[in-house]
């Protein structure tokens, strides 16, 4: 597999935005319920990654470590939404461990993807939407269809964003070799 070409990079960060915006949209109306659940904090801090993203690749350019380690942090954290999900909600016993499983296979891919490999980090993203919520999406008690699909939404576009970063990520990492 081999890094997008430097100009798809002008269409990541547009990608990156619209895509956290169609996440947005397939959020319920806003009531007291919803306040209480992960899944809702879930999309509002993706809201707010998206603008320390957005900041950084402006202040600072492309590629750089605070924006890797910032999409490794989001990959890390996406499984434990769906464990305080279970938490929250209750569930078979049977899919916490499903739910921990996750949280160990993305969890080992975020901090691969952060240290050594940022094929493995945009890669994990989007896996994570196209394997982890599809799947979830009408199979749960506890985490709602809404979210599932926002967060297939959301993956996708940040995955994409990720994928046109790899090179200039590799790039930096060599030259501080």
């Amino acid at each position: 597999m081999t890094a997008f070409p430097a100009h798809a990079d002008r269409l990541g960060l547009p990608v990156l935005v619209l895509a956290t915006a169609g996440g947005v949209l397939v959020v319920p109306d806003l009531d007291a319920h919803l306040l209480t659940q992960p899944p809702f904090w879930a999309v509002v801090s993706a809201c707010l990654l998206l603008s320390a993203l957005v900041s950084v690749r402006l202040r600072l350019g492309r590629g750089t470590s605070l924006e890797r380690v910032g999409l490794a942090t989001f990959l890390f954290l996406m499984p434990t939404v769906y464990i305080a999900a279970w938490l929250r909600e209750g569930g078979e016993l049977e899919w916490l461990w499903i739910e921990l499983a996750g949280q160990a296979v993305f969890g080992a891919a975020a901090i691969y993807g952060a240290v050594r490999s940022p094929r493995v980090l945009a890669l994990g993203i989007a896996a994570h939407g196209v394997l982890w919520d599809t799947w979830h999406h009408g199979n749960t008690s506890f985490m709602p269809d809404w979210y599932a699909t926002a967060c297939l939404v959301v993956d996708l576009g940040w995955g994409f964003y990720a994928f046109t970063q790899v090179a200039e990520w590799n790039a930096r990492s060599s030259d501080s070799v």
